[in-house]
This record gives structure tokens, sequence and C-alpha cells, in this order.
């Protein structure tokens, strides 16, 4: 296999995974990160000695082989757990996938009562169903009844998306958010076997089903680990710097104009593997793309992230890596110490409280306003006392969840009509993808498609099986 030149932008997971398998195989590898820190969302800042981030994250993957480059990767600094999710509901506690059963019997007994019965509804009027849902309101309501709707589902999506489920894709329903069978209530309650909820893909399952891996500095440490690889191996990584043209000629990438350097600094490549949002990929073509291409993509929307970490002087708080929270101002709680996250000093533990925001709001400007409602939140609910935290500190991602919208199916494909003809540009990742998956899933397909292209077997931009 002839030598490529290959540009990667992006140091996230997808492309720090791909960067080192390149490097490691003779190829030249120039990655380009716009922050100055590698990891993407899965980097993990250091601050007062302890390793925090946005949200918590790890690999969870089946592939043994993938398993093992890490840990060989890692060497002693390999950490393997059995981790545990929950969903906290008032104030009781449900392993993940939480069933119908446990769900009712966090209500008030009237209104689980209805809501079962909406629930049981829903469930016998599947079969019946003519036509795709309009929208996430209504298969919110195919799949959970209209009273579970309104007591739950209406009022929480909307927190996180920030837009009436009304306006979201019933794409969102159907791929991101777990059922909650009827059949599971009838069973706890009259003993007689029912069909069971199925686990959620991509969610944590309850201890034993899955092993989670990371490291005693957190996911970040193991992207440090990988970036360490690539340039031992002879690649260049760029931190702070970003692509500010993608420069075609007949029809493929000949090369990217790369910024903080004065006017720009033209790398020729053979590839282009692109990892960051996939808006910003259609509007750096040169020679431009069409109007409705670039107006396609500027209308795909992210959900921004702030992380709000905090040191607390507890052992433990949670008894689960993950917490899923109802009406709260953050929806989930990580507890990294769980899955062998070092934390400092002896006897405290760490948690970061994730909480869904768009750029333009107050939140985001003022990050320490959601901390104080965060550091509320926590002690209103009994899982901390005010003179128990010893340290906060927020982190906030621009680009953290794609918001799928009405009609965002439709500009998706705008997009990729344009971009997959080039042969040489391969879209990988979560955000060049416009879709959700694990860091796992994302350094593994990202791989697979770039040793395909490789191979010669690939003559388009899009990754087969990934994208919404």
């Amino acid at each position: 296999m002839s030598r490529k030149c290959v540009v990667i932008v992006g140091g996230g997971p997808a492309g720090l995974y791909v960067a080192w398998r390149l490097a490691e195989s003779g190829h030249k590898v120039e990655l380009v990160e716009r922050r100055e820190f590698l990891g993407g969302l899965c980097a993990s800042p250091e601050r007062g000695g302890n390793a925090y981030g946005y949200g918590f994250h790890g690999l969870h993957a089946a592939d043994p082989a993938f398993v093992a480059q890490f840990h060989e990767l890692m060497g002693k600094r390999w950490r393997e757990s059995e981790p545990r999710a929950r969903v906290r509901i008032r104030t009781r506690f449900h392993d993940c996938p939480v069933g119908g059963w446990e769900f009712m019997c966090s209500m008030n007994p009237l209104v689980a009562a209805v809501c079962g019965a909406g629930l049981a509804g829903a469930r016998f009027a599947r079969p019946f169903r003519r036509g795709a849902p309009a929208n996430a309101e209504q298969a919110l309501i195919r799949r959970y009844g209209r009273p579970l709707y309104r007591a739950v589902f209406r009022d929480d999506t909307s927190r996180f998306w920030g837009v009436h489920p009304s306006r979201l894709s019933a794409t969102l329903v159907q791929g991101c958010m777990p059922p909650l069978e009827a059949a599971g209530c009838c069973e706890k309650a009259t003993g007689r076997p029912g069909r069971r909820a199925r686990p959620v893909k991509g969610r944590l399952p309850a201890t034993g089903l899955a092993k989670l891996y990371c490291a005693p500095g957190g996911m970040g440490e193991i992207c440090e680990a990988m970036a360490r690889r690539v340039r031992e191996a002879g690649g260049r990584i760029h931190t702070g710097t970003r692509v500010t043209r993608v420069r075609l000629e007949f029809g493929s990438v000949r090369a990217v104009v790369v910024q903080p350097a004065a006017g720009g600094v033209e790398v020729p490549c053979d590839l282009l593997v692109w990892t960051g949002p996939l808006g910003e990929l259609a509007e750096g073509m040169h020679p431009g793309a069409p109007p409705q291409v670039v107006g396609a993509a500027r209308a795909l929307k992210f959900r921004a992230l702030i992380s709000v970490a905090l040191l607390v002087r507890k052992e433990q708080v949670f008894d689960s890596v993950l917490t899923y929270c109802h009406g709260r101002s953050f929806y989930r709680v990580a507890e990294p110490k769980h899955c062998g996250v070092d934390v400092t000093p002896p006897g405290c533990t760490a948690l970061l409280a994730d909480v869904s925001c768009a750029p333009d709001e107050t939140s985001w400007e003022k990050p320490w306003s959601i901390a104080r409602r965060v550091a509320a939140d926590l002690e209103a609910d009994g899982s901390i006392r005010a003179d128990e935290i010893r340290e906060i500190y927020t982190f906030r991602a621009r680009h953290a969840y794609p918001v799928y919208t009405l009609g965002f199916e439709q500009r998706c494909e705008t997009v990729q009509a344009y971009l997959d003809p080039i042969p040489n540009l391969l879209r990988v990742g979560r955000q060049a993808t416009f879709s959700f998956m694990s860091a796992s899933a994302a350094m593994q397909s990202a791989w697979a498609a770039v040793s395909t292209w490789l191979q010669g077997r690939c003559q388009a931009g899009k990754v087969s099986g990934v994208g919404w």
C-alpha cells in the first residue's frame, strides 16, 4: 500500500484513533484541532489535581481486538469496571433501562393509574396505527400514551432540546428514547409473565451486562496516549489551529488551508478525514458549495453542553457511575470514581452534572448561574450538603448534541448529496455524520471507513451504517 498524506480535522477520539492507526502504518498524518487541547467531548481538563470533563466518557465495546489495543496502549493505567446506570424519579432510584412498573411506582397513585392506562392503550393501539408520526410529540404519545407524555416527557424533552416536541423530528424518539412496555407493569402487578422492556442501545445497562474501560486520568488520558503514539510514529498534531478552506480540484480534495498562520497555510493531502461539524465542512468548500447546500448546512444546529464539576467531601454520593434525573436543572450526573478515575484528596469524590443549553442563552455566557442551580438541586435532593462542596468548576462544549428539528433529514440529504461524491473525503464521528454514537462506535466506524478507502473500495464520503 503506497504512503498517503492524510489530513485529519478534529482531535476527538475518532480523529486521534484514525491518526494513530495511520501513523503506525507508515502514512503521513497531519491532525488539526481548533482548541488548545485534545479529546473533544472526551477531554479531561485538570483542575486542582483532578481530571474533570464534559460529562463522563469511557470505552465500552464488544470487540476484543479493539479493547486489547487500548489495554496495550495504557498498560498498568488501564481500568476495567462493570458500571451501573440508574434513573432517579422523585426520591426513587431505578436501574436502566427502567421498566414500566418501576416508572409508575414513582408517581402519585392516581396519576400512575391514569398514566398506566394510557401506556397500555398506546401499546394496544400500535398494530392499528397507520402512517409514521409527523413529529416527536406524536411519536412520544404513540409510544407512552398522552397522560405519561404530559406528565413527564413533554417538559423533559422541551427542557433538554430547548424547543417543544412538536418542532422535533420523530426520528429522535424512534432512535434515541427507551420503550416502557405496559407488559412489564402487568407482569409485576399480576405475577403473569409479560414481554420485558428491551435494553436501550447506547446506554450503560445494569451491573454485569457490559464493561466500561477508562484510566485514572479519565478518557482524556487515553486520548493523550493516542496522541503520544501519533507523534512517536512521525505524525504531526496542531492544536489551536482551524481549517478555513477545503480546496477542490477536478472534483477531489487537493489541499486544506489552516490558520492561525497569517493568511493561512495550504496543506496538500491525498485524503481528508473530517470529524468536525457537518455544516462547517459544507461552508468551507472552495469553489463554494451551491447556495441551497450552504443554507441546509447552516440550518443543522447543535445543542451546547455545560458540565458542572463538583469536588465533594464524601467517599461517594451515588452508587452508580451515571444517574439520569427527572425534573432537575441537570439531566444527568456522573460519579467517575466508580470507574477507576482517581480523585484527590482522599475521602473525596467528584460529580459531573450535565446541563444542555443553546450558545445564545444567558446560561452559556454566565455558566456560574447554572453551577449554583445544580448545587442547590443536589442539596435539595439530600445528595450533598453545601458545606461538603470543596470546589466547583464549569466546562462548556458548543457542539455537543445534534438537534433533530423537523426537516433535518432533508437538510442532511442535501448536504450529503453534495459531499458524498468527493472520492477522497471521509466524514466520520458524531459531528460530521450529525448522529448520536458512543466514543467506541465513533472510533471503530471511523477506522473502518478509512481502511476501506485505503484498500480502494470506497468511492464516497458517507460512512456505511453510521448517521441518522
